[in-house]
């Protein structure tokens, strides 16, 4: 007989699993479905786990019927029961009736509270792999090493202010070096599936307490959270340089899961954003998934789960969430095209959970400092969100007419690259755009393309994501120093090329600073992977998307912190993306309109 569900009985009440003892591993997995009120819980543990292929099930017996589940989970209540006593265990796939949306709606609402109330969280990665105890090893010993530098014992759960600080320490002798075999086992745990889910976010921040299971072997959530943190760490201290391997696992993610006050402290938008790579086998669960966490609890109308909702209405109501609540078009910097503008899908609707190949210009909504629509808010000229399309008021500056090549990470990698490559993108843009811009002497002279190429190739920041000031005032030093990292990165062009050394005696700091061109490949990498740099009239470089062409139109959007490529579509437009330019990202492009002589414009956008 197959178990059947019966409905709950109010909207508060959760189903426990109560998981029989047994005497062998190999036994049957037995237990029952037991209804309880929210607030009138025994206590229980909370299984995060992932589902697994839904096509490899294994019945169980619940209440004495058969009940299928996937072979991951029934593998995570084979390792949870015990040999003499019950054990109260929640797990999603057997507490939810996912076959009731409507009951699915009620429950993910819960949840938040459902791991909260758990007196553990118990994390199942997976049955036992060779390299599970020299992972574990791994993860001890530099949670240990980090106990050590600082003089804390590291028994039991370790206290301290910052975790980024707590990992700031040197790789320990005892260490496997960079490109070590001996990392592998750490790269494999941190390769499982699990630390991809979208769901165990919400899972593990609501926790009282965490433990990894991977086989037989089980670690602390903390020493787990630690080792990701300062593994993390490496890859951002080297970018191009040591510890790369790390970077095929998911170190990252870890990193970002365990430091929950970030998460916490985020705005709704850069939590989307942060999360996009992270995995659902529901598209709408890339939203629902963190609806219980606080930059979503503090909307003034939070998002309500509805399963019955297409994946477009879901994303079309972030969309609306937004627009109400910043007042602004900080959405539109989410929305990424990774290989072409797909007709079927809105332009102006980010797509969740499809990863983007690109990183934000100007990285978080809060760190948005400039404003290319100046002083013009978005609730001053309104906007219409109909099914499909966004109707916004701006300027339209120009026509694109340069494009240059598509530029990845990998083009900045090794300071000699570009000298090697005759079609290095910025190369080519250089020498068929730029080249006849070298005959200058004054820094002072910030509209001249040559300085332009450089605050547009990194987004006007620098190798430690300090923002350089929009009018060269300020910490001069700071600025002076990127451009001559800037003049030593263009001499690997062609160290033979007159107009270059020009440039690079021009550059180079007065202080005798002479440059080091990886600093500058480095702050250019994470801005320029996946972009194009274009020319727009004949005075600006700009640094655009992926997928613009020549034709595509350069706006000013009321209420917008940055400057937007659209792309004429007959009466309409589409998205492409966010675009920077130098000089004209603190509201410059208003002169013609602030003076009388340009009028705004309504842009459907579809």
């Amino acid at each position: 007989m197959t178990y059947n569900y019966h409905r709950l009985h109010h909207d508060g009440a959760v189903r426990l699993l109560k998981l029989h003892p047994a005497a062998t591993a190999t036994d049957q997995i037995e237990c029952d479905l037991e209804e309880h009120g929210l607030n009138d819980l025994p206590s229980y543990e909370a299984i995060s786990y992932v589902w697994g292929t839904a096509t490899e099930r294994i019945p169980i017996l619940c209440t004495g019927r058969v009940l299928n589940v996937t072979q991951n989970l029934a593998a995570a209540l084979q390792r949870f029961r015990k040999s003499t006593e019950p054990r109260f265990v929640w797990a999603d796939a057997i507490c939810i009736n996912q076959a009731d949306l409507l009951e699915r709606n009620k429950q993910v609402q819960l949840m938040q509270k459902i791991y909260e109330n758990a007196t553990r969280v118990l994390v199942w990665l997976g049955p036992n792999e060779e390299t599970v105890v020299a992972a574990m090893h791994l993860i001890d010993h530099i949670f240990n090493t980090a106990c050590s530098h600082w003089r804390i014992t590291p028994g039991g759960i370790v206290q301290y202010d910052d975790v980024d600080d707590f990992v700031d320490f040197p790789p320990h002798e005892t260490f496997p070096p960079s490109g070590s075999d001996q990392w592998q086992p750490i790269i494999k745990f941190f390769s499982r599936d699990w630390f991809q889910r979208t769901w165990i976010i919400q899972e593990v921040t609501a926790a009282k307490e965490v433990i990894v299971f991977w086989g037989d072997a089980e670690i602390s959530w903390q020493r787990v959270g630690v080792a990701a943190t300062w593994m993390q760490k490496q890859l951002t201290k080297s970018d191009f340089g040591e510890y790369q391997e790390f970077e095929s696992s998911n170190v990252y993610k870890a990193h970002v899961l365990y430091d929950t006050t970030y998460l916490q402290e985020q705005d709704f938008l850069d939590l989307l954003g942060q999360l996009r790579e992270f995995l659902a086998t529901d598209a709408k669960d890339k939203v629902f998934a963190i609806l219980g966490l606080q930059p979503f609890q503090r909307l003034p109308r939070p998002i309500q789960p509805d399963y019955s909702k297409s994946k477009l209405e879901v994303y079309r109501s972030v969309v609306e969430t937004s627009l109400s609540t910043h007042q602004d078009l900080s959405i539109l910097s989410f929305v990424h095209h990774n290989e072409f503008i797909d007709g079927n899908w809105p332009s102006t609707v980010p797509q969740w959970d499809a990863a983007p190949t690109a990183a934000h210009l100007l990285g978080r909504t809060t760190d948005f400092e400039n404003s290319a629509s100046g002083e013009l808010k978005l609730n001053d000229f309104g906007y219409n969100l109909a099914s499909n399309s966004l109707t916004l008021q701006g300027l339209i500056l120009g026509t694109i007419s340069v494009v240059g090549e598509l530029m990845t990470a990998d083009h900045f990698r090794g300071v000699s690259v570009a000298s090697e490559d005759p079609n290095h993108p910025v190369k080519l843009f250089w020498k068929n755009h730029l080249d006849s811009f070298h005959n200058y002497r004054k820094l002072e002279s910030a509209n001249l393309p040559v300085i332009h190429l450089c605050l547009t190739m990194t987004a006007a920041r620098d190798t430690n994501y300090q923002k350089m000031d929009r009018t060269f005032g300020g910490d001069r030093s700071k600025i002076d120093k990127h451009l001559a990292d800037y003049a030593a990165y263009l001499h690997n062009f062609d160290p033979d090329s007159a107009a270059l050394r020009s440039i690079s005696e021009d550059l180079n700091d007065e202080d005798g600073y002479t440059g080091n061109s990886t600093n500058f490949a480095i702050a250019a990498s994470r801005v320029c992977d996946d972009r194009r740099l274009f020319l727009f009239n004949k005075d600006y470089i700009g640094l655009g998307p992926n997928v613009m062409q020549p034709g595509d139109q350069l706006c000013i959007l009321f209420g917008g912190q940055q400057l937007y490529i659209l792309r004429p579509r007959g009466d309409s437009h589409q998205l492409v993306g966010e675009c920077f330019v130098q000089g004209l990202m603190w509201g410059e492009g208003l002169e013609a309109y602030e003076n009388g002589l340009q009028e705004a414009q309504a842009f459907n956008i579809h």
